[in-house]
């Protein structure tokens, strides 16, 4: 691997990385745009990263996200091998892990939305806040956790037999494979 060096600790606009070669960034990076690493076969990415835009990062031979990783858009991680999140990840929009490895999420997480089809999760941290859609479609939840709270829409088959809470919190309306069912008041 080689060290990136001719960007500075900011970056200005967009980093670009598609299907490149392994290569290390500098520690404490600030990307002032987003970041797109599909495909490529980068393993790891540096401590402390802030991402002012969103960070896409499915399809690519990355083995685990960095302590200190903050991106203010949407983190896309479909198709990885990442096994877990850090606890102190700060996302500001929506997490998508459809196809993931991902098995547990962090405590006290907060976004937008959170997609889970088809991932290895097999249950949600307590007080886990959505302020919009959770896509539970062909994951392996069985029970939602206690104090969740979605802003929107909650998606679940109806091949899924799932435990809810009495505490749960959907503002809008729970999709059972497409079919709308109104949230008791």
């Amino acid at each position: 691997m080689e060290l990136l060096e001719e960007y500075s600790l900011h970056l200005p606009g967009h980093l670009d990385l598609r299907d490149a070669p392994d290569i290390l960034l500098p520690d404490g990076l600030t990307i002032h745009g987003s970041m797109n690493i599909e495909g490529s076969q980068i393993s790891e990415l540096p401590e402390n990263l802030t991402i002012e835009g969103s960070c896409y990062v499915f399809k690519s031979k990355l083995k685990s996200l960095p302590k200190g990783l903050k991106i203010v858009g949407s983190l896309d991680m479909r198709d990885t091998e990442i096994p877990e999140i850090p606890d102190d990840i700060e996302i500001g929009d929506y997490l998508y892990l459809k196809g993931s490895k991902v098995k547990l999420l962090p405590k006290g997480l907060k976004l937008e939305g959170l997609d889970l089809r088809d991932t290895e999760v097999e249950e949600l941290p307590e007080n886990l806040t959505i302020r919009r859609n959770l896509s539970l479609e062909q994951s392996k939840i069985k029970s939602l956790s206690r104090r969740l709270t979605i802003g929107r829409n909650l998606y679940i088959n109806d091949q899924q037999s799932i435990n809810m809470p009495t505490d749960l919190r959907v503002i809008d309306t729970i999709y059972l494979n497409g079919v709308p069912m109104e949230p008791s008041q």
